[in-house]
């Protein structure tokens, strides 16, 4: 059942229609999407997630272009109590990416690694509090980003979605 909400998550571009953002919409992508990666249990955080997914799934400005291969082991990992808070923290991440940097393409590797690290935030912060939160596939990631590798290694899984 999570699968297929995040299934129609990922396809509701395909079939949402196109609202334009107004500056006072970009602006609130901003501050809701660094807001969870400072408090992913803030009490207003399942709203400004579910405000995020459904304003970023319906507009292509910034379009938002989405590769499940970066978190594939999130996405099979059928007992990680925390897969929703994680898994579209990505889209708000390269949605805040591109709005912040006007110049940024959708496709561009800077923009993936935008969504990975802001994934990576919100991961920090929910393992600080629980440490069931702790997984190694992340962790990984976590250890690369400090390393200044993670860029590679978007770049390396990101050809699993380019054509």
């Amino acid at each position: 059942m999570r699968r297929l909400a995040f299934l129609l998550l990922v396809t509701a571009p395909l079939f949402a229609q196109n609202i334009t953002l107004t500056d006072a919409d970009k602006a609130k992508v901003v501050k809701l999407t660094h807001a969870l990666e400072a408090d992913p249990f803030a009490a207003d955080a399942r709203a400004s997630r579910k405000w995020l997914a459904d304003t970023l799934t319906n507009t292509n400005d910034p379009n938002v272009v989405i590769c499940p291969v970066l978190f594939s082991d999130l996405l099979d990992d059928k007992d990680y109590p925390y897969k929703n808070e994680l898994i579209a923290q990505p889209i708000f991440g390269e949605g805040a990416y591109l709005l912040e940097h006007k110049s940024a393409k959708d496709d561009d590797l800077e923009v993936f690694v935008a969504g990975v690290k802001s994934l990576l935030a919100v991961y920090e912060k929910i393992s600080a509090k629980d440490a069931k939160a702790k997984r190694p596939f992340l962790d990984v990631l976590v250890a690369a980003r400090n390393k200044n590798e993670l860029m590679a290694w978007v770049d390396e899984r990101l050809k699993g979605c380019r054509k």
